[in-house]
């Protein structure tokens, strides 16, 4: 039989090792939270660089559109050379000109296109850091859970040893 003080003894423990348990419950659903916050801002960079990536493809295009334009135009200066040389220059100028910001866009272009690709790498990494996090709480949730089963198991040893000591008391 125990007595009175190692039975407070064992219950001081048992209220310890649930408060800890709660403790360890919260950390669990404030990492829950800021991971989820990770998940959101991922989300944000991946429809920012989808974005990105759309303007590209239209800039592109409109450049496909730009040097289509400009090599018909030429073509078409060429074949009317007997115009005049005149003529023909002021289309060579404005090919050159029309190449100048084609060049340009496509350095944009470019910088924009390496900027999606950080982002897109970027977003890899927190993806990464997301998915290890997750993979954590879900191993400490899984810990906690057996640390609750074997609180509760504990709990009841003890609340059948307290009820045979007590029946012991009045039957005595």
């Amino acid at each position: 039989m125990m007595n009175n003080e190692e039975i407070e003894r064992k219950m001081n423990f048992i209220v310890e090792q649930h408060a800890q348990f709660a403790s360890d419950i919260q950390q669990l659903q404030e990492s829950q939270a800021r991971t989820e916050q990770i998940v959101a801002r991922t989300s944000e960079n991946v429809a920012q660089t989808a974005g990105a990536v759309t303007q590209v493809v239209q800039t592109m295009g409109q450049m496909v559109d730009v040097v289509t334009h400009l090599a018909n135009v030429t073509h078409a200066g060429f074949s009317e050379m007997h115009a005049g040389f005149t003529e023909v220059n002021a289309k060579i100028n404005a090919l050159v000109d029309a190449q100048i910001r084609t060049e340009e866009n496509l350095n944009r272009t470019e910088e924009r296109f390496a900027r999606t690709e950080e982002r897109v790498a970027k977003t890899e990494e927190d993806l990464g850091r997301t998915e290890e996090k997750f993979a954590r709480l879900e191993a400490n949730l899984a810990r906690t859970e057996q640390n609750v089963a074997r609180t509760d198991g504990n709990l009841n040893k003890l609340i059948s040893t307290v009820d045979r000591y007590l029946s012991g008391r009045n039957g005595a």
